[in-house]
C-alpha cells in the first residue's frame, strides 16, 4: 500500500492551500484558479491511490485508514482556501469554508462507513464495491470543486496575528469599477465589525476580533470577485523575559512567543531601573520583582517592582532599601549581587560583595514591600556573589571569592521559617571556586536537589552531590565546558527535566582582552544516578563579546536565552531528546551593557 505517497501528496496539498495575502508581500498572492486546479489534481491522485488499494490483501484496511486521515487533512486545508462564490450551475454554493468542510466531511463519513463494511465483510466483492463507492464519491467532489469560479481579490490585514479581544482591520481590494457596490464579509469564527461594506476607492474594510484563541478565515465577496485570508488569534502573552541593562539604567522587557521562542518588545519597554542596575529576581508568584543597584559605588540598594499580570509591564513600588555600602569601589556594574527569593516567596536574599554579608528581607505578600528579617544582615565568607536554594527551601548555597588567593568557597546555611540563616557544620567548604578577578557569579541545583553546579576559578564547572539530610556538598568532578577547555566567565542553567546543564561563557584568546572575547554556549548531560557531567556536541560560538554572561530558559523549557555585553540576545532551541542546542537566531536587542536576564510565566 502506498501510504507514504498518500501522505506526501497531502503534505503538498497543505502547502498549496495556505495562500493568504498581506499588502507588503506580493509572493503570497496565489492565483485562486491555480490553487483549485492543484486541488483537483491532488484529489484525483488520491482516487488513484484508493483504486490501487484493491486486491492488496491484508494491507487493504490500513490503506483505507490512511486515506481517511489524508482526506481529513484535505478538509483542514480547504478550510484555509480562500472563499469562492459558486457558479450559477452549482446547487451547493461554496462561498465559505463551512460549506467546503461539509463536502469534505461527507466524504470522510462515507470513507469511514465503507471501511467498516470492508473490514467486516472480508470478501473481495465487498472490497470491490467499497472501492467503487469511494471512486464515485471522490469524482463527485471533483465535479463540485470544478464549479467553483471567481476572480481573486487581494486581502490584507493590519496584522496577521492578534491577541484575544483585540481588533485588527481587514481590507479587500476590488476593481474601481465596483465602487459603490457592497462587499460581503464573513468569517469562520470571531466577530466582524460589519458584514456589509460599501466599496470606496477600490477597497472595503472591516474589523475582526475574537474572544477565543485559534486560526480564523475571513472572506470578502462581491459578485464574481472573492478573496480570503487566515489570521491567528492567540491568548494574551503570559511568558516574559527581562534584561537588566547596567549602563542604560533600564530593563528591557519582552513577550515570549510560546511556539517560536521569539522575543517581542513590550509596550513601554525599556522600563527605568535606577542607576547601575545589576540584577533582577522575581517572586514565584511573578507578582513582584527586585532590582539591585550600585548607583554611586558607595551604596547598594534594592528597589521593588510590581509586575502587571496582563501586560508584563514593570512599575516601581515604594522607596529603595539600603543594603550596605561598597567603600572605595567605583560605580562599575560587576555582576556581584545575584539576589534570590526563597521557594515560599516570602523572603528576599541579597549578597553584598564588599561587606561580606547577606541581607534578608520579609516580602509582604499583598504589597511586595520589604522589611528586614531579625538578625539581618548575616555574615558570610569573603565576597559572596551568587545564591541558590534547594527545592525545599531549607538550605541556601552561596558562592564566595576569597580575594586574590583564588581559594573561593561554597558556603551553606540552614534556613528557618523566619528566613534566618545558620551555617551548617563544615561550612564554608573550600573548593577553589572563584577569585576576586573572576567571581563565580552563577550557581544552579538540579530539580530534585541532589546535585549542585558552579563555575571554578580555573574556568571549569564543578559538580557536587548534596547530602539529603545535612545539605552538605561533596565534590564530584570538574569539567571544561568548551569541549574540555575552560572558559573565563560562565553562566549556568539546568533544563526543566534535570537531564542537561547549559553553560554560556566567555572565550578569551590567550593573552587577549576581555573586550574582544566571544560567547560560547555548551551542553552537558547530567547522569541522574551520579551527577557526573558529559559534554554533548560542539559548543556554539557567538560573534559578540561576552564580558559578563547571563543565561536563562523559556518557561516552556524549549528555548535558551543568553545575553552578551554587546546587547544581543542569543536564542537557542533545546531538543528534548538530545538536549543539544540549535541556534534559532538573535532576539530583539537589549540596552547598553546587559548584565542579567530573567524569564517568567504568569500563573
Amino acid at each position: 500500500m502506498k501510504n507514504f505517497v498518500i501522505m506526501t501528496m497531502l503534505f503538498c496539498l497543505c502547502i498549496a492551500c495556505t495562500g493568504c495575502g498581506s499588502s507588503d508581500n506580493s509572493g503570497q498572492l496565489a492565483d485562486q484558479q491555480t490553487q483549485i486546479a492543484a486541488l483537483q489534481a491532488d484529489l484525483a491522485a488520491i482516487r488513484t491511490q484508493l483504486v490501487s488499494a484493491q486486491g492488496q490483501g491484508n494491507t487493504y484496511s490500513a490503506g483505507i485508514d490512511t486515506a481517511i486521515a489524508s482526506l481529513t487533512l484535505t478538509q483542514n486545508s480547504l478550510a484555509q482556501l480562500t472563499g469562492q462564490p459558486a457558479s450559477t450551475a452549482n446547487t451547493i454554493p461554496l462561498t465559505t469554508a463551512s460549506n467546503q468542510v461539509i463536502v469534505l466531511q461527507s466524504l470522510a463519513d462515507s470513507l469511514t462507513s465503507n471501511t467498516a463494511t470492508a473490514a467486516a465483510g472480508g470478501m473481495t466483492g465487498t472490497k470491490d464495491a467499497t472501492i467503487a463507492s469511494l471512486n464515485a464519491t471522490v469524482a463527485t467532489l471533483n465535479a463540485t470543486i470544478a464549479g467553483m469560479v471567481a476572480t481573486p481579490v487581494l486581502m490584507s490585514a493590519s496584522s496577521l496575528t492578534a491577541i484575544v479581544s483585540t481588533s485588527i482591520t481587514v481590507t479587500a481590494t476590488f476593481p474601481a469599477s465596483l465602487n459603490g457596490k457592497s462587499a460581503t464579509f464573513s468569517s469562520t469564527g470571531g466577530s466582524l465589525g460589519s458584514t456589509s461594506v460599501v466599496i470606496a476607492s477600490g477597497s472595503a474594510s472591516t474589523t475582526f476580533s475574537s474572544a477565543t484563541a485559534g486560526a480564523f478565515n475571513i472572506y470578502a465577496v462581491q459578485g464574481a470577485y472573492a478573496g480570503g485570508m487566515a489570521v491567528y488569534v492567540s491568548k494574551a502573552p503570559d511568558s516574559f523575559a527581562y534584561v537588566v541593562n547596567a549602563l542604560s539604567n533600564n530593563i528591557s522587557a519582552f513577550s515570549i512567543d510560546p511556539v517560536t521562542g521569539a522575543l517581542s518588545q513590550l509596550p513601554g519597554s525599556p522600563f527605568a531601573a535606577g542607576s547601575y542596575p545589576i540584577s533582577l529576581t522575581v517572586t514565584p508568584s511573578c507578582k513582584y520583582g527586585y532590582v539591585v543597584n550600585s548607583p554611586d559605588g558607595s551604596n547598594v540598594i534594592v528597589t521593588a517592582y510590581a509586575i502587571n499580570s496582563s501586560t508584563g509591564a514593570l512599575a516601581a513600588i515604594g522607596a529603595p532599601v539600603q543594603i550596605g555600602s561598597n567603600p572605595g569601589v567605583a560605580p562599575f556594574p560587576f555582576p556581584l549581587y545575584r539576589s534570590t527569593v526563597d521557594p515560599s516567596g516570602l523572603h528576599l536574599y541579597v549578597p553584598n560583595f564588599m561587606d561580606s554579608k547577606i541581607y534578608v528581607f520579609n516580602i509582604a505578600p499583598d504589597t511586595g514591600m520589604l522589611s528586614s528579617v531579625a538578625g539581618s544582615p548575616f555574615p558570610t565568607d569573603n565576597y559572596p556573589v551568587a545564591l541558590v536554594f534547594d527545592p525545599a527551601g531549607t538550605h541556601l548555597y552561596v558562592t564566595t571569592s576569597a580575594g586574590g588567593s583564588g581559594d573561593g568557597t561554597l558556603s551553606v546555611y540552614s534556613v528557618d521559617g523566619s528566613g534566618s540563616l545558620t551555617p551548617i557544620f563544615g561550612s564554608p567548604f573550600v573548593r577553589d571556586l572563584a577569585s576576586m578577578s573572576l567571581p563565580a557569579n552563577s550557581i544552579v541545583m538540579d530539580p530534585l536537589g541532589k546535585y549542585l553546579y558552579t563555575p571554578t576559578n580555573d574556568g571549569k564547572i564543578a559538580a557536587f552531590s548534596i547530602d539529603a539530610s545535612s545539605g552538605a556538598p561533596a565534590p564530584l568532578m570538574s569539567i571544561g565546558p568548551n569541549s574540555g577547555d575552560p572558559l573565563d566567565m560562565i553562566a549556568l542553567k539546568i533544563d526543566l527535566s534535570g537531564n542537561y546543564l547549559y553553560s554560556f561563557g566567555t572565550n578569551v584568546p590567550g593573552g587577549g582582552d576581555l573586550m574582544t572575547s566571544t560567547a560560547k554556549a555548551s551542553t552537558l548531560s547530567i547522569d541522574r544516578a551520579t551527577g557526573m557531567l558529559t559534554q554533548v556536541g560542539t559548543p556554539l560560538g557567538s560573534a559578540f563579546y561576552n564580558l559578563f554572561p547571563s543565561l536563562t530558559m523559556s518557561p516552556s523549557g524549549q528555548y535558551l536565552y543568553g545575553i552578551t555585553s554587546a546587547g544581543a540576545i542569543s536564542i537557542y532551541g533545546v531538543p528534548v531528546s538530545s538536549g543539544a542546542l540549535t541556534p534559532v537566531g538573535s532576539g530583539a536587542a537589549a540596552g547598553t551593557f546587559p548584565i542579567d536576564i530573567v524569564t517568567i510565566k504568569i500563573p
